[in-house]
């Protein structure tokens, strides 16, 4: 059975939000609750129930490992769930799912996969340092097909995310790609979406930039008030502790005389 944890203020109520969204599925779910103790989550199709129960400061969500459904429900209304075995939280998007089992490739590059994007072959995997890695899935469908005895390390993952916590922090605000040669060649630290080259900016350009702080114990990411952090970015010289830089793809405009000058919203990420 799979056991997870989900985090909230307000069980009763957040139990009554995940009912009440469960019974909108007429037919394939049959929901059977009790207010003092929590319910019990019945699916068509599979013989063991998931069971929700109610704990101070959480709710308990147990449930077979054929149930792919409950966590993914779940997310959908805003509820964060929690992996004692992983120890993190699982991201916020329904399409990153967790991954039960293993691949005897994985074993040979030592790494464990830890979720997988949704009718993919795109994998993250947790290496013996716990760090992070993006699968080239190109290169593991080619090693699917044509097993090969010699191993491609460069060119079979790379790390993304110095820990599990991190990698859901940036995950969820949409800073890891999953392009893998993206990621290999591109600058990894840099999502730029506003069109702009960022190495031969224009020299009236304006930046308002918002930093950032990263939080271990909610794998989250909080906005942080320091005045004294730079508003312009040297792109080319990014500080260690910054995880990621996203440029977005709005762009503002202030008036210098007649002329117009762009503005562009910079968002820093980094760990303090």
């Amino acid at each position: 059975m799979n056991d997870y944890f989900i985090k909230t203020t307000q069980p009763q109520t957040d139990l009554k939000r995940i009912n009440d969204y469960l019974l909108t599925f007429v037919g394939e779910i049959q929901v059977k609750t009790n207010t003092a103790a929590g319910a019990s989550i019945f699916y068509s199709g599979l013989k063991t129930p998931s069971t929700l129960t109610l704990k101070p400061n959480q709710i308990r969500l147990v449930c077979s490992p054929e149930d792919n459904l409950s966590v993914t429900f779940i997310r959908n209304i805003g509820l964060r769930i929690y992996n004692p075995l992983l120890k993190a939280f699982i991201p916020n998007d329904p399409n990153i799912l967790e991954v039960n089992q293993t691949n005897p490739i994985f074993k040979q590059y030592h790494l464990t996969p830890i979720f997988r994007y949704n009718h993919s072959l795109v994998f993250f995997c947790r290496d013996k340092s716990n760090k992070i890695h993006l699968v080239n899935r190109h290169l593991l469908e080619d090693l699917t097909n044509h097993p090969q005895p010699k191993l491609f390390p460069r060119e079979f993952s790379i790390i993304v995310a110095e820990d599990i916590g991190c990698f859901v922090a940036l995950f969820d605000r949409g800073l890891i790609p999953i392009n893998f040669h993206q990621f290999l060649y591109g600058r990894s630290k840099i999502i730029n979406l506003s069109g702009f080259n960022l190495e031969k900016l224009p020299p009236h350009l304006s930046m308002n930039t918002i930093y950032f702080q990263l939080d271990h114990k909610n794998q989250s990411f909080t906005q942080t008030e320091m005045p004294h952090l730079p508003q312009t970015i040297n792109f080319k010289k990014i500080p260690s502790n910054c995880l990621a830089i996203k440029v977005a793809q709005d762009i503002g405009y202030q008036y210098k005389g007649k002329s117009p000058i762009p503005i562009l919203s910079v968002s820093v990420f980094q760990e303090l």
